[in-house]
């Protein structure tokens, strides 16, 4: 496997130095540029792609490091210093984050992107996110912010916005308040999940609670919020101390938090599992019907991914678990 893997990668090589012979160092600045990047970005994509044993991480590292000295050395040859750097976030099938520059003496650029060995990451990875992102004043404690910093594009939209358009890999729904979602938005969410997409649902039902009541619409999905829990020490659930939601890339036993609403009812109990818990109360719940085509829908509550000062720091860590999870395949 190995062998074929970097038979493919020297083809893919093989194809982009041919393509770029017709291009030298006056032309760089004016056409080359975006094609440069595009080449070097499509050249890393397929090497993750090409990795089907999806526990494998070291070797997948191994062998982005061979493409990526591949790929400086020919950037050499046409006297641009190629910078390269990748992490790897070990799910059942890595999601790789990359981050590059291209530099001369007249010349520099930054890129950076995530792709993953499903193939569903080769377009920059975008979360649209409905509501507020940060409680109150705390305007340095901005969940949507912190993603935007971590390498994510994120698209932060308000309620004034029907939910449609959906052009991410992650939405989050965030304290609708007292927002309503007409059939046409409710079905929008449906087909997203359906293909293949993510939605985390954030409950703040202190507002959120008296009807009309927008996260009505998680029963789509086989939940029901209701009621809220001030600060607590949430738990993994029994059987799920390993989840990657709970180890993944942050080692967590506990987090402890105001929280906001909880899950007081689960109608589709084959699917919807509960991950996280205050004794017997439901904290967070996640439902990976296989019938959505690796789609996924992950409920809690809102301070989870949207603290305040103090609380943001330890939140953090549950946002990547979240997040990391969520974007995984």
């Amino acid at each position: 496997m190995a062998t074929v893997i970097m038979i493919y990668t020297l083809m893919t090589m093989i194809q982009y130095m041919y393509d770029f012979s017709d291009i030298n160092l006056a032309q760089l600045k004016k056409i080359s540029e975006i094609y440069y990047i595009q080449s070097i970005k499509e050249t890393l994509s397929k090497v993750v792609m090409s990795s089907s044993i999806c526990l494998d991480c070291d070797k997948l590292d191994l062998d982005l490091i061979s493409t990526e000295n591949l790929l400086k050395s020919e950037m050499i040859s046409r006297g641009i210093n190629l910078i390269v750097n990748h992490n790897i976030t070990c799910l059942r099938c890595p999601v790789v984050y990359f981050n590059f520059s291209l530099e001369t003496s007249e010349l520099h650029t930054f890129t950076e992107f995530t792709t993953s060995s499903s193939g569903e990451f080769l377009r920059d990875i975008k979360i649209i996110w409905y509501g507020v992102s940060v409680q109150g004043t705390c305007g340095d404690s901005d969940a949507a912010d912190y993603l935007r910093n971590k390498g994510y594009t994120v698209e932060k939209r308000d309620y004034t916005q029907l939910v449609e358009n959906l052009n991410s890999t992650l939405l989050v729904i965030a304290a609708p308040q007292h927002h309503t979602f007409n059939s046409t938005e409710a079905n929008n969410m449906i087909n997203f999940v359906n293909n293949g997409n993510v939605i985390i649902f954030l409950a703040d039902t202190d507002t959120d609670y008296d009807p009309p009541w927008g996260l009505n619409v998680t029963e789509n999905f086989g939940f029901h919020f209701e009621g809220q829990v001030d600060e607590v020490n949430v738990i993994p659930a029994s059987g799920y101390e390993n989840h990657p939601i709970w180890t993944t890339p942050n080692a967590l036993s506990y987090m402890t938090t105001q929280w906001d609403g909880t899950i007081t009812s689960i109608s589709d109990p084959l699917n919807v599992k509960v991950v996280g818990v205050v004794g017997s109360i439901k904290m967070i719940v996640l439902n990976e019907n296989p019938a959505w085509n690796g789609g996924r829908v992950l409920g809690t509550g809102y301070n989870v991914m949207a603290g305040c000062n103090e609380e943001m720091g330890q939140l953090t860590n549950l946002i990547d678990n979240f997040v990391t999870y969520a974007l995984g395949c």
